[in-house]
């Protein structure tokens, strides 16, 4: 009876090990020499002041998924502080003593991560929050059989978290037919993947209305042409500007 316990336990933890290989892993580390370099500023001392010298600050990677009104935010673990004590440290994460597991994709395969960095229990609820530019890298682990890929760093992580909302300007406005057509360009590059585009119209330039909302890569806006003498439109990023989190398992 004994030794069929052990059997079946030692399945068990075989199991386990598997499941744990098959999920890809990035190292949390915004500070390696030659390939990462992704300093949080606080916000009174940007280029002087790490974001650790404010207490309690927290970071955390996400998983981004889908787009438009399916996208989808995943939390992942480990998350982790920042330096305090000398401008020199504060400015980068504490890094984990344990890789970051990505749930439901497998390493080799590529991910789309952001990092959030904020003051509270949770992103969500915290007052002090922003967060990166979303980047995308192949993850690093072992397969089941056995092949392995290297590490994953955050290449291309920008630390700045302050950004303002994107800032869009009308690219052409014509009349096709019975619609008319606008096409807006995103002029800083500062939306996030999930960000939609919403045109609103105004005949006084004083009460507008949203006329219509598109997703990023789809930049012209078709609607019927105005039956008013004149018309006035405008475009801007539709909020709120992140999707609910879900936490990974």
């Amino acid at each position: 009876m004994g030794s069929l316990s052990f059997i079946g336990m030692a399945i068990a933890l075989a199991g386990a090990v598997s499941s744990t290989f098959a999920q890809g892993t990035i190292a949390f580390n915004t500070r390696v020499i030659g390939y990462v370099d992704a300093p949080v500023w606080a916000p009174c001392c940007p280029g002087t002041t790490g974001v650790g010298s404010i207490p309690g600050m927290k970071a955390q990677l996400y998983l981004f998924s889908g787009s438009g009104v399916t996208a989808k935010v995943t939390g992942l673990y480990p998350a982790t502080t920042f330096f305090s004590g000398t401008t020199l440290a504060n400015r980068y994460v504490v890094v984990p003593p344990e890789l970051v597991v990505v749930p439901g994709v497998p390493p080799g395969q590529q991910a789309t991560v952001f990092m959030r960095v904020f003051d509270g229990e949770s992103f969500e609820t915290s007052e002090f929050r922003g967060q990166t530019m979303p980047i995308t890298i192949t993850l690093g682990g072992t397969l089941p059989g056995g092949t392995t890929f290297p590490t994953a760093l955050l290449t291309g992580l920008d630390g700045d978290v302050y950004r303002p909302g994107a800032i869009l300007m009308f690219e052409r406005i014509r009349r096709n037919g019975e619609e008319l057509e606008i096409t807006v360009t995103n002029v800083t590059n500062h939306s996030f993947p999930w960000e939609n585009y919403v045109l609103e119209g105004s005949s006084d330039f004083v009460s507008w209305a949203p006329l219509a909302t598109n997703a990023p890569s789809l930049t012209t806006f078709t609607m019927p042409f105005p039956a008013t003498s004149k018309a006035f439109y405008r475009s801007r990023v539709q909020g709120p500007s992140m999707p609910t989190a879900a936490e990974a398992p």
